[in-house]
């Protein structure tokens, strides 16, 4: 645990937001892909970004795939979609089509995968933001591979939110991650943001 990590109920303030966020971002995926979505977020993991990128290896996820989008605001940092190569092969032919073939596949994944990461990562700050007051610019998502151990930035003055996600996309289950990716001060930003939300619902 880190000592900038989230009391109980802080954390259960963001997970019920990601949750709202995610289930708006199926709906759109849904719409995209053309086939009932389901997300769920099973934990949200606060973590340096050296636990973050063990904790990808731990997982057994070496060559990996992410979409990566930068924002700015009150809260500036990155929003990350990463999946193994092989959950990205099978969300991108999700949206693709199994009609082509494998070089098409191959040669259109990454535009996929960035239309997905447009989709889930705009509306997962979209959501969070106007839950909580705030408003972010954003830059257009790069698709990158990537090994686990380099798949976070490696300055000690970040803090990694990973959220697990489970995909069920046209009776084919996979696994992604979320990843918001924050400076220790977009971190206290944050959470004086979650404060002021949890006081207003209480009151």
């Amino acid at each position: 645990m880190l000592s900038e990590d989230l009391s109980e109920i802080e954390r259960d303030a963001l997970t019920e937001l990601v949750n709202i966020a995610v289930s708006g971002a199926a709906s759109r995926l849904r719409v995209m892909i053309g086939s009932e979505v389901s997300l769920t977020v099973p934990i949200i993991d606060v973590l340096s970004a050296e636990h973050a990128s063990r904790s990808m290896a731990d997982l057994g996820l070496n060559q990996l795939l992410a979409v990566r989008q930068a924002f700015e605001g009150r809260l500036s940092g990155q929003t990350m979609l990463i999946f193994s190569e092989s959950d990205a092969r099978i969300l991108s032919t999700a949206v693709l089509g199994q009609e082509l073939s494998e070089q098409e596949l191959l040669d259109l994944q990454a535009d996929a995968l960035g239309e997905i990461g447009n989709v889930l990562l705009l509306g997962l700050l979209a959501t969070i933001g106007s839950m909580l007051g705030l408003t972010f610019e954003v830059a257009i998502p790069i698709v990158e591979p990537a090994l686990a151990e380099d798949v976070f930035p490696t300055d000690r003055e970040r803090i990694i939110m990973l959220i697990h996600v489970n995909f069920s996309v046209r009776q084919i289950d996979a696994r992604g991650y979320f990843a918001l990716v924050l400076g220790l001060g977009s971190f206290a930003a944050l959470r004086e943001v979650l404060d002021t939300f949890l006081r207003d619902l209480l009151n």
